[in-house]
């Protein structure tokens, strides 16, 4: 690029930030008597300055967020990083506090953290990038002494510049690898007693049974004290994401599996999924087949196809990859990716997968080893609220993609998305589900746009 050019964007991005600096300080200023109650106006400054809050980006995760009078910025400081939201598409807030605790425990912003302290520490800000090794690989970028990140969103990607290195080899796994067995509960003292017996006669033993009461009121954490399990009761309920990562972050094992406090697993579930992941020492996760029983009857399979492990992420974009019950993955590849999102209620475990996907290899068997109770109190049942999670994130991933600066990735995703939703509405049209084509509605002006995007070979790109 030549250097007339730059000169002239960095003169327009800094009339921008200053604009932008001036109308959060005006708009805080405007507070009078209130401002005690308001973000600190040097973070304000330090995170406009910066240009790592990007107002758009953060109203798209939920419009009901522009309704506050304090401005976006001003709300993430003050409410939004608490509650998990992402300041931009590189940048996860839950993720940066989970790899450093102590913030967390100091009730700490954490983009101002990174912009203050964690870049020049080498902190990543998410699992997408790799702070030091930017630098490394940019060191006209490191002389300069700027922000990794915000480089990389401003002029990196456009330029092509790499965000981060191939994810290293998976370490292999011990002759007899430790197993964590987690069961998030809420209200599931009905079966409870009978999901932990078919953990603790397995014939692969668990090294440990994490059990996580999302706050119930039926006495299910009473039931889970009758079993050999660690019990960690939520103050408030918090939902799935939430109790599947507290499980998460107290597990030990080399391998985490998931039982829902309603389902089952056959005695040989844990010992083939071990066996699997031995014999496969690339993939990150295994799954087997599930029994789906009660009020419904269904064998599911997933999507992994049989023999090495497989790229599955363009499966795991269009459909549930698989069930969590089925599955048994490396607890470390979870803790990479930052484990469950938890800002969302509904398509969790949707999401997980296709994160994992990204980066990383699954094998699976089709044999049955668990069983999934189907009942009129499942959450599964709320398709369309369902379905509108996963359109917001496949939305977050398209995104994420464009901020990363693959055109030609997020051209395919754009092609894909239109069509799955295509398939989705024709689907929903045929069996009468009002609700279900409503919220695909709701979704149809961004998937027709990016369908029109798709085919002009047109992508935002960041000036």
């Amino acid at each position: 690029m030549s250097t007339t050019r730059r000169t002239r964007r960095d003169l327009l991005t800094a009339k921008a930030l200053s604009s932008n600096l001036r109308a959060a300080c005006r708009r805080l200023a405007g507070f009078g008597q209130h401002a005690a109650s308001l973000p600190d106006s040097n973070d304000v400054e330090i995170c406009v300055r910066s240009g790592l809050f990007d107002e758009a980006w953060y109203l798209k995760g939920d419009p009901k967020r522009a309704d506050t009078i304090i401005g976006a910025l001003a709300h993430y400081l003050q409410y939004g990083a608490r509650l998990g939201f992402d300041p931009n598409p590189l940048f996860h807030t839950g993720w940066y506090l989970q790899q450093n605790p102590e913030l967390a425990q100091a009730g700490g912003n954490p983009l101002v953290h990174y912009i203050r302290t964690g870049a020049r520490e080498g902190r990543d800000p998410s699992p997408l990038f790799d702070s030091n090794w930017y630098m490394e690989r940019n060191p006209d970028v490191a002389a300069a002494g700027a922000n990794p990140l915000a480089h990389y969103l401003r002029w990196g990607a456009a330029e092509g510049r790499v965000r981060r290195p191939r994810p290293p080899p998976l370490q292999a796994l011990p002759r007899s690898p430790k197993v964590s067995a987690i069961v998030p509960c809420w209200n599931g003292v009905r079966w409870l007693a009978e999901a932990l017996k078919s953990i603790t006669a397995q014939t692969y033993p668990v090294d440990e049974i994490i059990v996580v009461d999302d706050a119930s009121t039926d006495g299910s954490g009473q039931i889970a004290r009758q079993f050999p399990a660690l019990v960690i009761r939520n103050d408030t309920n918090r939902g799935e994401g939430y109790s599947r990562n507290v499980g998460l972050r107290h597990a030990s094992g080399d391998l985490v599996a998931w039982l829902d406090a309603d389902d089952l697993w056959l005695h040989h579930h844990v010992g083939t999924l071990v066996g699997l992941l031995q014999s496969h020492p690339a993939a990150a996760g295994a799954f087997a087949a599930v029994q789906r029983f009660g009020r419904r009857a269904e064998l599911i399979r997933g999507y992994v196809p049989l023999g090495e492990p497989s790229h599955v992420y363009w499966q795991a974009l269009t459909d549930w990859l698989h069930t969590t019950i089925g599955s048994m993955t490396r607890r470390s590849v979870l803790l990479d990716v930052g484990g469950f999102d938890e800002t969302e209620r509904y398509s969790v475990d949707y999401d997980l997968w296709v994160r994992l996907a990204r980066s990383h290899l699954f094998v699976c068997t089709h044999e049955v080893t668990s069983m999934w109770r189907w009942h009129e109190a499942q959450q599964s049942a709320q398709w369309a609220e369902q379905l509108r999670a996963l359109y917001r994130f496949r939305r977050r991933y398209l995104e994420q993609e464009v901020a990363i600066g693959d055109v030609a990735f997020a051209r395919a995703m754009r092609r894909r998305l239109a069509e799955i939703w295509h398939q989705d509405h024709m689907e929903a049209e045929a069996k009468g589900q009002r609700l279900v084509v409503r919220a695909l509605d709701e979704v149809k002006p961004w998937i027709s746009g990016n369908l029109a995007d798709a085919e002009c070979g047109f992508i935002h790109c960041r000036e």
